[in-house]
């Protein structure tokens, strides 16, 4: 199986705008759905458009 280098930045820029808007949170993501959740202050998951919406503000970092 080859991964592409567009898929590697994409995972790791949607996992870096997680951890922005839940400083501290521990997580499992399969496709958008969250299948391990922990947060210190029982925080719930951020919403798939909030998400998205810091990884597009910070998407020139992954593409470079």
């Amino acid at each position: 199986m080859t991964v592409k280098q567009e898929d590697v930045n994409f995972m790791y820029g949607i996992a870096e705008a997680v951890k922005k808007l839940r400083p501290g949170c521990e997580f499992e993501l399969t496709d958008r759905t969250f299948t391990q959740w922990w947060h210190p202050d029982k925080l719930p998951p951020p919403e798939w458009d909030d998400i998205i919406q810091v990884f597009e503000q910070d998407k020139d970092k992954y593409d470079s």
